[in-house]
């Protein structure tokens, strides 16, 4: 990442580039927005990574005209800027789902990084997604949705078991009582911070509440595109320090046992208040035992 936090938006979309900066400034954060234009992709981020002003750049895929499916001048964009030497990384942004799978190459090839989906994310969370790489390097999962595994508790969740803004205030307020302390939107960042970039679906069932420390434990089932396999894990979420407290002692008793002799850490993820740690599951008393 660039020591210069500016962010440089590329979209043809001017209410987009409009609703972006508004809530940008509102949160302090420095945006450059413009359309392509008549400038070739490739001369257009040749000019931007020669300013060598932006951290991060978000890029619509087709940054010359919405309605052509064969607009790939937002993609020839991000892949000539990004992380060409001058720590400015792009990350593409598009609204159709068949182009998210495009980019997977792009992604695992280390010239694209990150995708994010307008279906799965709005404005507000792709910038709290945009804080987070300001903060830690890294640019969270953009484009996985998440949805209930099995029936989840009725006030939880639309028809087709869709997370809402609804789902996460209840999941803050009733299950964590953490009303006080954290916005709703960082409940979704922590989870998509967590996740594998190439995580397309995350089904969630909540397994358990731990204690009084601000805990919660779910059971997950991933969707990767890199294999047609799904993963199930087991997620700790909660209050930073006591997430964290609970990755030292799995460094510190679990960690240098054999391989099988208990449940594995697999991923770990923090934000400003929360932190998120996913077990593989190996069985739940492995999972709850480390509280």
């Amino acid at each position: 990442m660039g020591s210069n936090e500016k962010i440089y938006l590329l979209e043809n979309d001017e209410a987009y580039r409009d609703a972006f900066c508004k809530a940008a400034d509102a949160r302090g954060l420095k945006v450059e927005s413009r359309d392509l234009g008549e400038k070739a992709p490739k001369d257009a981020a040749i000019e931007v990574r020669a300013k060598k002003e932006y951290g991060l750049a978000l890029v619509d895929r087709r940054a010359k005209c919405d309605e052509d499916q064969g607009d790939v001048s937002g993609l020839t964009f991000a892949e000539e800027l990004h992380n060409k030497g001058d720590g400015t990384y792009a990350v593409l942004v598009t609204a159709q789902h068949i182009e998210v799978e495009e980019a997977f190459d792009m992604l695992r090839n280390n010239t694209l990084g990150g995708v994010v989906s307008k279906c799965e994310v709005c404005v507000h969370v792709l910038l709290s997604c945009v804080d987070h790489f300001l903060r830690f390097g890294v640019f969270p999962n953009g484009i996985a949705r998440f949805v209930w595994l099995g029936d989840p508790p009725s006030e939880l969740a639309d028809r087709r078991k869709n997370f809402n803004s609804h789902s996460w205030r209840i999941l803050r307020d009733k299950y964590l009582k953490l009303q006080d302390e954290v916005e709703i939107g960082e409940l979704e960042l922590v989870l998509r911070a967590l996740i594998s970039p190439c995580a397309t679906q995350v089904k969630l069932k909540i397994h358990g509440q731990q204690g009084q420390g601000g805990t919660l434990l779910l059971r997950a089932k991933l969707t990767n595109v890199d294999t047609p396999m799904s993963e199930d894990l087991a997620i700790k979420l909660g209050k930073r320090q006591v997430v964290k407290d609970e990755m030292l002692r799995y460094d510190r008793f679990v960690g240098p046992l054999p391989d099988g002799a208990g449940a594995q850490l697999r991923l770990r993820a923090e934000t400003a208040h929360l932190a998120a740690i996913a077990y593989s599951c190996v069985g739940e008393d492995s999972v709850l035992g480390l509280s």
